[in-house]
């Protein structure tokens, strides 16, 4: 399986995704592996146990707009909800959606790293 069969596997509309990076499939694949290799998303863990809920708001604010650009939709809806119980400050099940999409960014993190095209 190539990378972008990959994403559209993860509910990614690659074709339009690509027109945000001008067709540039290799700035996009640049920006992917910053997003997966990096590890910044995993600390909203952290910043939820520590019941850090304004800088949660804002942690998650940040990778919905992050997921939406790389078109990784899935995630998208992720960090939307969990911004969205945040502001309503419903952290029932919070908890929950966090590991959710953190299993989600892991499960697409390791099937790109398998994909025949990547690096």
């Amino acid at each position: 399986m190539n990378y972008k069969e990959v994403l559209k596997e993860h509910g990614t509309d690659i074709e339009v995704t690509l027109l945000r990076f001008c067709q540039d499939e290799k700035l996009y694949k640049r920006f992917l592996e910053r997003f997966f290799r990096g590890e910044n998303v995993e600390r909203i863990r952290e910043i939820y146990k520590d019941e850090k809920y304004q800088e949660l708001e804002i942690a998650t604010h940040t990778y919905k707009g992050v997921c939406g650009n790389l078109g990784l939709s899935k995630l998208q809806k992720y960090f939307e909800e969990i911004r969205e119980k945040i502001r309503k400050e419903n952290y029932e099940n919070l908890e929950e959606l966090i590991e959710k999409a953190l299993k989600e960014k892991k499960e697409l993190g390791e099937a790109l790293e398998k994909s025949r095209d990547w690096y």
